[in-house]
């Protein structure tokens, strides 16, 4: 069996595609009982990861564990997980390097707090900020509140249109881009709004690479189906998990399961939320 995991329902989107790429069993895990990944210290964050990954084992014996969330990709290596943990913050460095080499030089990213404070893409990328040759140029933007919007079912409307026009406001500052990458697995349910706001900008969806990597990593997990199950659970709402994958990405997760790790077991103090 393989787990996915996500704060939210983000991940959905990769439970369909990766389902697809590699037929397995899988457990889809949203954390949303939990305070939101982009606001979490890296070190809290990392001890809940191992947290829940060694539940997943314990209760559904996964092998492998899919980080389907940007924010928990970027304390993957501070896990302490005996199976194999893939993130989407490799997959997004190598989608960005992909566009440099078709042309692209100024290069947008955005995700939640926590991702961008971790500076993870663009330390990857340093080399080519420092080349010459390239004369590539990276800005870098939080937008936590289009995450939230997702979660709560707004794909569209004028508080979205508001937080994507302060956004691209934000990353145009130094001048236009002519890239996206969507460090976020809430934001490709965004597509539309950020076409409006990013016109002939490429959107780069690190899910893409993520899928090519699993299918390569992961193939040999598979338990010989030609067909997928899956098992959701959340540690926040099931019927909100239910309602909004279904307005976000058109998917229906079926039963959604409460979770054992609740807002009981959050290790952060009242006094630090956000």
């Amino acid at each position: 069996m393989i787990g996915v995991l996500d704060w939210g329902i983000g991940g959905v989107d990769a439970l369909v595609r990766l389902s697809r790429a590699v037929p397995a069993q899988y457990v889809y895990r949203s954390d949303s009982g939990f305070e939101p990944y982009g606001k979490v210290p890296p070190d809290v964050l990392a001890k809940r990861l191992d947290e829940v990954g060694r539940e997943l084992a314990g209760r559904y014996g996964i092998e492998a564990l899919v980080l389907a969330c940007n924010a928990a990709s970027a304390v993957l290596p501070r896990l302490t997980l005996p199976f194999p943990v893939l993130g989407v913050i490799a997959p997004g460095v190598a989608l960005v390097r992909r566009a440099v080499a078709d042309g692209a030089r100024n290069i947008g990213i955005i995700g939640g707090e926590g991702t961008i404070a971790s500076a993870a893409h663009r330390a990857a990328l340093a080399d080519l900020e420092v080349a010459q040759a390239a004369r590539v140029r990276i800005v870098a933007r939080p937008a936590q509140a289009l995450s939230a919007h997702v979660e709560a079912g707004r794909l569209d409307g004028p508080e979205v249109d508001a937080e994507v026009a302060r956004v691209a406001r934000a990353l145009g500052e130094d001048g236009p881009i002519d890239a996206l990458l969507l460090a976020c697995t809430h934001y490709p349910a965004l597509s539309p709004v950020f076409a409006r706001h990013f016109p002939g900008v490429r959107l780069l969806d690190p899910v893409d690479l993520l899928i090519e990597d699993a299918s390569t990593r992961l193939g040999g997990w598979a338990d010989g189906r030609t067909e997928s199950a899956w098992i959701v659970e959340t540690s926040g709402d099931p019927e909100a998990t239910q309602v909004h994958a279904w307005r976000a990405f058109g998917v229906s997760l079926g039963r959604v399961r409460k979770s054992g790790l609740d807002l009981a077991d959050d290790p952060i103090p009242a006094r630090e939320r956000g």
